[in-house]
């Protein structure tokens, strides 16, 4: 882990008690980094965890539907978000989605799809 005892801190004060966290700052100071570190602590209580990249799927809406379905091993065919995160808020316990490099959906080259439906979602 990147800084342990700062890491260990917020997956207890934020992540197991179900509360939101926003996590910025500028680049290249691990903000991907504590946020895989947040998820290996998750994995370790059965805490339903997320993590997307959006830098690597902003350009393609399908590729993040299937990328939660394969975290969360949930199956069926999913046409939208929102059918897959009602179906998500089904599943028992603490759900986390951290969306790492959430800025790159404002770029010129992404999906169609990441549009203000996929923000109220």
């Amino acid at each position: 882990m990147l800084r342990p005892n700062f890491t260990e801190s917020i997956y207890t004060l934020y992540i197991k008690k179900g509360k939101s966290l926003n996590i910025f700052g500028e680049r290249g100071i691990g903000k991907s980094r504590f946020a895989k570190d947040l998820k290996r602590l998750a994995n370790n209580d059965s805490i339903h965890f997320v993590y997307l990249n959006m830098k690597e799927l902003r350009t393609n809406y399908k590729r993040l539907i299937k990328k939660i379905q394969k975290q969360l091993n949930i199956e069926g065919d999913f046409k939208n978000i929102e059918l897959l995160l009602s179906s998500f808020s089904k599943i028992d316990g603490i759900k986390v989605i951290i969306i790492d490099n959430f800025d790159s959906l404002f770029e010129k080259n992404h999906d169609k799809k990441f549009n203000f439906e996929f923000f109220e979602h």
